[in-house]
């Protein structure tokens, strides 16, 4: 109770400021809104993810990013009444300091504070993982399908849950009524029957989405460190590598093959997944529950602590690896504030850009062009009645056409189109080096670059974009 109480406060911080960090999260909101006025289901971006989108419709109309992050949270609660059932079960050694890792994880606060998907997908995974260590496939199957309705690449989970099943060694016993292939099949088509049902909303929509890969593997590698930071990662990594050769009897042991096999497939699958689609961190929320809980099976008490200080010190600072691909900004390493140091001023820079660009009267200045500022296109517009989205310019422009919005463009032709548009083209200064690339540089001429953004709208910055 202490914990869930405890977390509960920490969300209640979070959960006031905007749909969250992820420019993602604005644009569920935005198609939540669409959705409740035309009465049809949109598409919030890339796949769909149908149940999350018409689930939370309802709570972003009736109270906005307020509703729909609390929502959210719900589904945190939920993993972590998950977490107890397992405890409850005998299933954690480490009960209070496993579920406290879990629950407090930098990546799990963020997203359960945020109106994103996936929370709600873990915490049904979570529960399929649940229903498995109790023998409940059909259950177990059921919820991988429910799951695909909120993320369909939920339904790799289904992969290291038939594994569980095939080397169990029950299912080997003399007098079994059941071969463990059948079981397999059997929550195979249940998981797929389920998951077609979930995602249909999405299907029926066809399927002509691009998806675009990250530009090298390097980058991918280090975007799927920074799930846990990449400093921790690395020393996560080290200590799993000591817990596990210091237990490799027990590991390796037939009463534990079913949960090896569970956890280590399941890490490899998304690992092979991200590396295809090496976008956000988060695509690799599902191997937490693995590591966890193989951290909790194995490694002893001072080790499962040690563990967790060290990826609860995610929150507060951070290794981070920083450069342009131009050359530019050479890579370099630094030490940085946390993930939700970040993440909080972030959202709260986001909050500030909303006001500023909807404000009714704007400082006096000696150049009468509409200020187009080049930072980002959703958080103002959301829920913003008077905004018209220019889509040969590409931008956001407000009704009485005096500032408009977008993101940072660097196309030398689309920014031509802009100045002679009649636009006052500007960019916070911090991000002049991007126009230093060689491919870029013909495009600077267009762009003021401005030391104060506060500046231009009679608003005091506050925050800073992650």
């Amino acid at each position: 109770m202490t914990i869930a109480l405890v977390w509960t406060g920490v969300a209640a911080l979070l959960v006031p400021l905007g749909y969250g960090s992820d420019v993602d999260a604005w644009l569920v909101g935005e198609r939540a809104r669409q959705i409740w006025e035309s009465g049809t289901y949109l598409r919030s971006r890339s796949t769909g993810f149908p149940l999350y989108e018409l689930s939370v419709t309802p709570f972003v109309h009736m109270g906005g990013w307020l509703a729909s992050n609390i929502y959210t949270a719900l589904w945190g609660l939920l993993l972590l009444w998950l977490l107890f059932r397992l405890a409850a079960r005998g299933e954690l050694r480490h009960a209070a300091v496993t579920t406290i890792t879990f629950l407090f994880l930098p990546v799990v606060v963020k997203n359960a504070t945020s109106t994103m998907d996936y929370i709600p997908a873990i915490a049904l995974l979570t529960g399929s993982y649940v229903a498995l260590t109790e023998k409940r496939y059909v259950l177990s199957a059921v919820l991988i399908g429910v799951a695909c309705g909120f993320r369909p690449s939920s339904g790799l989970w289904i992969v290291p849950t038939v594994v569980w099943v095939l080397v169990d060694p029950s299912f080997h016993s003399a007098g079994r009524k059941y071969h463990p292939w059948w079981i397999a099949s059997g929550m195979s088509a249940v998981a797929v029957l389920v998951g077609t049902a979930a995602f249909w909303p999405s299907l029926r929509l066809g399927t002509n989405f691009a998806i675009a890969p990250v530009t090298t593997i390097a980058n991918g590698v280090l975007n799927g460190m920074r799930m846990f930071g990449i400093g921790q990662t690395l020393v996560l990594a080290c200590l799993t590598a000591a817990i596990l050769w210091h237990a490799r009897q027990c590991v390796c042991s037939q009463r534990e093959r079913p949960f090896v096999a569970f956890h280590a497939t399941n890490t490899l699958v998304w690992l092979a997944f991200f590396m295809l689609l090496p976008g956000e961190p988060e695509y690799l929320m599902p191997v937490i529950l693995s590591c966890i809980l193989v951290l909790d099976r194995y490694a002893g008490r001072g080790a499962m602590i040690t563990a967790a200080l060290v990826l609860l010190s995610f929150h507060v600072v951070a290794l981070e690896v920083n450069g342009s691909r131009g050359g530019t900004q050479p890579r370099g390493v630094m030490i940085t504030s946390g993930f939700t140091v970040r993440d909080v001023n972030d959202r709260r820079f986001k909050l500030w850009l909303r006001e500023a660009a909807n404000r009714e009267t704007l400082p006096d200045s000696n150049d009468p062009r509409p200020v187009l500022f080049m930072e980002q296109i959703m958080p103002p517009v959301v829920g913003r009645p008077g905004w018209t989205f220019d889509e040969p310019l590409g931008i956001e422009r407000r009704g009485d056409n005096r500032v408009a919005v977008s993101q940072r463009i660097t196309d030398v032709e689309s920014l031509r189109a802009l100045h002679d548009a009649g636009y006052r083209i500007t960019a916070w200064q911090q991000y002049e080096w991007e126009y230093d690339q060689p491919a870029f540089q013909q495009a600077r001429p267009f762009v003021e670059f401005v030391n104060d953004p506060g500046t231009l709208f009679g608003v005091p910055v506050r925050g800073l974009p992650f």
